[in-house]
């Protein structure tokens, strides 16, 4: 039995002890006092502890001892099994012994049981003769006759349901127990909740060291026990793991409604059917409620219940990202579909998923939104709460409309909250009814009518008619003066909330008005979490102009506070995300926040127009919310600012439409505008922009000036973010800089830290610009300009970020990586890790290490920026720059076969992976960089495929854009010709292994002790061999040279790799290679050898052979014919030679005649000879070896070509240009110099 059989066993056993102690309780047995789990308390000494799963007690009688055989359909229960557990079972003394299973009948199983049923005389007998040889049967023959007696006693379950079907059987018990314990609880019972906690209790007896047992009085508490204190008691479990949490809203579910539910998404769940349910209807009819209810109510038929924020496309991505990390941290995303798009990697989880799951969209305006965001297949469901009317498409999607409730629903939810736990009399429930039926039942608008008969009914000693009464002439006299009924909303809804209104504006007491004024802007922000300081800063007579929050003792924050939720207008809600450090002066619950609905909002907004106070609400509203934001970013409290934006949002969109424009909303775009940057929304932050700029160019005063040329410049920064390619906007981005450029003198003398802190954020755009290649006639100028302010108009103290960074690239661009690492952790330790540079300086920090070679601290630098990536926390550019120049830095490790620099582009892979998961948008030309180097990765573990698809990606011109050298093209041509098939169909011989290969070194000895590995050449003759040859050596030459290069000082290698390698580095570079096989033999030249047959020549003077070897297997350049041979430097007999003969050290490279059997190369004393046996198709030899060792031979190939190239380019730039003509696949493929230099000094110059 695997592991997940064994789990599923046990949780069969524990559901099955948990629905038989339930009926037992309320059915079978209601005298019945206590459930034992895994044993029974007994004192018969040969009683059986081990066989018995559950028992029931009633006092100190043994009721019923159990045994629960698991296993499936799949796998029989015989005859022989029954007797086995029989014999061990039967040792207890009990009223009944029971035997389930879910295994079919097996062999003679009915017949057994048929026995026993007769009960006859002769039962023993019978019994004995069925059981025969049978293993058991000896057993059952020393049986006394008390066994037969319980034998007949003995009932047997085949139970016929598989676990799922179990699940919901005892979750329907569960509820229907758990309404007679507690009947108020029906409705929103919370039955799966309840269930999972009970199986849980029930495992934790099984678990214990000793019998335990369950009292069934402590089964009836908790059947009673209420939902709040049952999702305080979960902590840990295995089912119905909410991945992110749910909305904790009202108390009142819909039995009717949840019934209608049931219907369209059935349990037990199908695969791969993925129904989806809309719960839709207009704001405040309990949407949300109703889908928490069901989570609760089905809690135990689901493994992951997520909640996910519809709220808004951003608040969409965020939940589904958290929903990604919970499942990466889980092990649950497969890294491997690094281009898959965030919402198909989620999907493939769920479609995989082996349990069921829930996924809720709560809260959803325009169902557009999340279309593309549901499963469309997987072992689950999908409710969708929306006010959104417009139908889902699909087969598997249903509809359920939510207005007002019941009337007993609507009288339930008044009662319970004007009467709590009390009964209504008949003259009570009277009214309580006629005000239901006159609110339409509406849920909001209860809420409010209850809140107000709370508060009034002692005014009215107790008499809850006569407060129902008067407050129905309120309601009418309110209706009279309400705004606008929204459509579909009964007007009752409006008059409730215009009544509730009158009663909060009405009361005179300092809490109550302060109260009404921040109910007033809460009524101008996004509906959920609230701040309380922030409404409370706006409502005050006084502004503390720095942060703006409540200060006052009199009236205090607490009696303020309830006199906010007084009237249920606003409710509480969870903590708003605070700054725990760094804000002084904050009194009470400083993370405090309320929710108010959004009807509520909308009537309120007008109620508050009528009065003739939205511009001051708005006014003071936008004052202290742009001064938070401004609080938040200045230190560093980015998560904060980030719980601040969609507030700053709603209020920025209704001062546009209400055309509320002052100074204090001007502030707000642009405070707002600067963290959605740094969120990266950039639409919205130019929208904003653009309405602040509007307003400033209304203003002539200083300080709107000053304001001006900071949002001139945001507005160029913001549509060099916008675009994908950053130059698009370029005729856009020079006016706006050069308007700021005419003002710079005079904001100097105004502020000169914002001036200089302005110049520098135009510098960078330009910068930016210039380093993707955009092109206007005055943006020279213009960088010119900027330069020069820079000199002049220095930040005022403290560090200067630009002018550090830039500093910085240019000691890493210059070759100064250890002053750039030093100066780069300098600034590391007195910086906030939260500040928008930190990533900057960390990465420049992390390229310092890899052109140190120190792998160890680069590594603890990406291992930093990964979990950043993975959580979200890295910008954009932080996470592009990163991975483009973090790869490049890594090549040159790559070239020398580093191990580490390998780690470190695997962890580039995954952190790109990571950003595309969270949607991250990378500009045209980094995207295709990284692209490249993505493609890389790929092919270095043999996904060719992966490799090609990201290579189609990748457009050349704009890598050209943003990497002058040429070398990332160059790269991504290496792969495209490694990716490309080249099979020659004219081979006519297929290659075998051979069965051995011989390998001799004869004639002279060398004196010195033969080195270890090859000996590594000369540089500088690598150059003298690349200059002196002709062009139609040159590729063959420098592959070799490459490869002598890299295996200098490594152990040597399978040759028969080495020539594969070889040729396929020749291909890579898109020559025709393939594979000769020979006789190699090294002569001792003396100038007497004639080579028409070497191994006759070899057979009759020997000690003229240096080394030999056959079948000897060398790579075939095939136009011009050469051989390409890395080896011969590597045997014993070369490697003594050449110790002092330099030019031994190096590949052999000779030309194969046509006409010739022996190819033949004479130097330094020795003569090389290759007698031809035949040749094959480099794709046949390759396939000859262990796919593993072809993927390694594939992989360092490109390696060795890029370096052959790299020495290709140190040579004279006619001599590439001859080389080009003559091979014109190396056509832009090999540097040249002058564009190596030309991109250096124009980094240098930019920085």
């Amino acid at each position: 039995m695997g592991a997940q059989d064994a789990i599923r066993g046990f949780e069969y056993q524990f559901l099955w002890t948990l629905e038989y102690g339930l009926s037992a309780l309320f059915v079978d047995d209601p005298e019945s006092t206590a459930i034992q789990v895994e044993g029974i308390l007994t004192t018969r000494l040969r009683a059986d502890q081990d066989i018995v799963d559950f028992g029931v007690r009633r006092g100190d009688r043994i009721m019923t001892v159990a045994q629960i055989k698991s296993g499936g359909a799949t796998s029989a229960f015989t005859a022989s099994n029954l007797l086995s557990i029989a014999v061990r079972l039967l040792t207890h003394s009990a009223e009944r012994y029971l035997v389930v299973t879910n295994r079919s009948a097996g062999d003679n199983l009915s017949e057994l049981l048929t026995l026993m049923r007769d009960e006859g005389s002769d039962l023993r007998e019978r019994v004995l003769a069925l059981a025969g040889r049978w293993k058991v049967a000896t057993e059952l023959a020393a049986q006394k006759p008390e066994f037969w007696q319980r034998l007949v006693r003995m009932e047997v379950v085949l139970d016929p349901r598989d676990i799922e079907q179990v699940r919901v059987d005892v979750q329907e018990r569960v509820r229907a127990a758990r309404h007679r314990v507690a009947p108020s609880t029906v409705g929103w019972d919370a039955a799966g909740l309840l269930t999972g906690y009970l199986v849980w209790e029930v495992m934790g007896k099984a678990a214990g060291p000793a019998v335990a047992e369950l009292p069934m009085s402590a089964l009836v508490r908790i059947l009673g026990t209420s939902v709040e204190a049952l999702t305080a008691l979960i902590r840990e479990r295995d089912w119905a793991i909410p991945v992110t949490p749910a909305p904790r809203t009202g108390d009142i579910a819909r039995p009717e409604l949840l019934a209608d539910l049931r219907q369209h998404l059935p349990f037990p769940v199908h695969p791969n059917a993925a129904p989806v349910c809309l719960i839709a209807g207009l704001s405040g009819t309990g949407k949300s409620s109703l889908a928490v209810a069901w989570a609760d109510d089905n809690a135990y038929s689901y493994e992951l219940v997520m909640f996910v924020d519809a709220t808004s496309p951003s608040q969409l991505a965020a939940s589904f990202s958290a929903v990604a990390d919970w499942f990466r941290a889980h092990g649950l995303i497969d890294t491997s579909d690094a281009d898959i798009p965030l919402p198909q990697r989620i999907f493939g989880v769920l479609a995989r998923s082996a349990r069921p799951w829930l996924l809720v969209f709560d809260n959803c305006a325009d169902q557009a939104a999340i279309r593309d965001w549901i499963p469309p297949r997987g072992y689950g469901h999908t409710l969708v709460t929306t006010t959104d009317q417009t139908p889902l498409a699909g087969p598997s999607t249903a509809k359920i409309e939510v207005a007002g409730m019941t009337g007993g629903e609507a009288i339930e939810l008044l009662a319970r909250r004007v009467l709590g736990d009390r009964t209504p009399n008949p003259q009570e429930l009277q009214a309580l009814e006629q005000l239901a039926d006159l609110l339409h039942r509406w849920p909001l608008a209860l809420e409010l009518a209850a809140a107000y008969l709370v508060s009034t009914v002692l005014e009215y000693q107790g008499d809850l008619a006569r407060a129902i009464a008067e407050f129905g002439s309120l309601l009418q006299q309110a209706m009279d003066d309400a705004p606008s009924v929204p459509p579909g909303y009964p007007h009752t809804v409006v008059g409730t909330i215009t009544a509730t209104w009158q009663r909060v504006t009405g009361r005179p007491e300092p809490a109550a008005k302060l109260a009404a004024q921040a109910l007033r802007g809460a009524a101008f922000v996004a509906s959920r979490q609230i701040p309380v300081h922030l409404l409370l800063a706006s409502a005050s007579p006084a502004v503390h102009m720095t942060f703006p929050h409540y200060t006052e003792s009199d009236p205090p924050i607490g009696e303020v506070l309830r006199a906010m939720k007084r009237d249920s207008l606003a409710v509480m809600d969870g903590h708003f995300p605070m700054p725990r450090e760094g804000i002084d002066g904050l009194s009470g619950p400083s993370d405090a926040s309320i929710a108010m609905n959004d009807i509520v909002q909308f009537i309120v907004r007008g109620l508050v127009d009528r009065e003739g106070n939205t511009d001051f609400t708005v006014f003071k509203l936008a004052f202290c919310a742009q001064a938070w934001l401004q609080t938040f970013t200045s230190h560093y409290e980015m998560s904060a600012a980030s719980g601040m934006v969609n507030h700053a949002i709603a209020l920025s969109e209704h001062a546009i439409e209400l055309a509320v424009f002052n100074q204090a909303v001007s502030l707000l775009w642009g405070n707002t505008a600067g963290i959605l940057g740094y969120l990266e929304e950039w639409p919205t932050a130019m929208r904003y922009l653009a309405a602040e700029l509007a307003y400033l160019d209304s203003q002539s005063d200083d300080h709107s000036l000053g304001l001006r040329v900071q949002t001139l410049v945001s507005y160029a920064h913001v549509l060099y973010e916008l675009s994908d390619h950053p130059r698009e906007n370029v005729e856009l981005i020079v006016p706006l800089l050069e308007q700021f450029v005419t003002q710079v003198p005079r904001v100097v003398g105004l502020d000169q830290e914002t001036a200089a802190l302005t110049i520098r954020k135009a510098s960078a755009t330009v910068m930016n610009l210039l380093m993707h290649d955009a092109e206007h006639p005055r943006l020279m100028a213009l960088e010119s300009a900027l330069c020069d302010f820079r000199r002049l108009v220095p930040t005022a103290g403290g560090d200067d970020w630009f002018e550090n960074l830039t500093g910085l690239n240019l000691l890493i661009r210059t070759g100064r990586a250890a002053e750039a690492r030093a100066q780069g952790e300098a600034l590391l330790e007195r910086m906030n890790p939260a500040q928008v540079e930190y990533p900057q300086v960390l990465r420049i920090v992390a390229e310092a290490c890899v052109h140190l070679r120190d792998w160890v601290a680069a590594k603890a630098i990406v291992d930093r920026f990964e979990q950043a990536v993975q959580s979200g926390a890295l910008r954009r550019f932080d996470i592009s720059t990163l991975l483009r120049n973090l790869s490049t830095g890594c090549f040159e490790g790559l070239l020398t076969q580093d191990e580490a620099a390998f780690e470190l582009l695997v962890s580039a892979d995954r952190m790109a992976t990571a950003a595309l998961d969270k949607g991250v948008k990378l500009q045209v030309g980094d995207r295709d960089v990284i692209a490249v180097f993505r493609a890389l990765s790929c092919y270095l573990i043999g996904d060719k495929s992966a490799c090609r698809g990201l290579l189609d990606q990748a457009v050349p011109a704009e890598i050209d854009a943003v990497d002058r050298t040429g070398a990332v093209n160059v790269m991504r041509r290496l792969l495209l010709n490694g990716c490309t098939d080249r099979r020659d169909p004219s081979f006519g011989t297929s290659f075998e292994l051979p069965r051995e290969t011989s390998e001799h070194t004869l004639g002279r000895r060398q004196s010195a002790p033969t080195p270890a590995s090859a000996l590594a050449p000369d540089e500088g003759m690598i150059r003298a061999l690349l200059e002196h040859i002709d062009a139609d050596s040159a590729p063959a030459r420098a592959v070799g040279a490459a490869q002598a290069t890299r295996a200098a000082g490594r152990a040597r290698r399978d040759p028969l790799e080495v020539a594969v390698e070889t040729a396929f580095a020749l291909r890579a570079m898109g020559l025709p290679a393939d594979i000769g096989e020979f006789l190699l033999f090294v002569f001792i030249d003396d100038g007497s050898l004639a080579f028409d047959e070497p191994m006759q020549m070899a057979t009759a003077d020997p000690r003229k052979v240096c080394t030999y070897r056959g079948p000897h297997q060398v790579a075939w350049l095939r136009s011009p014919s050469q051989l390409v041979d890395p080896v011969v430097p590597q045997l014993p007999a070369m490697r003594s030679i050449a110790i002092d003969h330099e030019i031994h050290r190096h590949s052999v490279v000779v030309p194969v005649g046509s006409e010739m059997d022996v190819s033949i190369l004479r130097q330094d004393g020795l003569a090389i000879a290759y007698h031809t046996l035949e040749t094959y198709s480099l794709h046949d030899v390759a396939s000859a070896l262990p796919p593993d060792r072809r993927q390694v031979c594939e992989a360092n190939a490109i390696f060795v070509a890029y370096h052959a190239l790299l020495l290709l380019s140190t040579t004279d730039p006619d001599f590439i240009a001859q080389a080009e003509e003559t091979h014109p696949a190396l056509a832009g493929l090999i540097l040249k110099p002058e564009r190596l230099l030309a991109a250096r000094h124009g980094r240098q110059r930019r920085q």
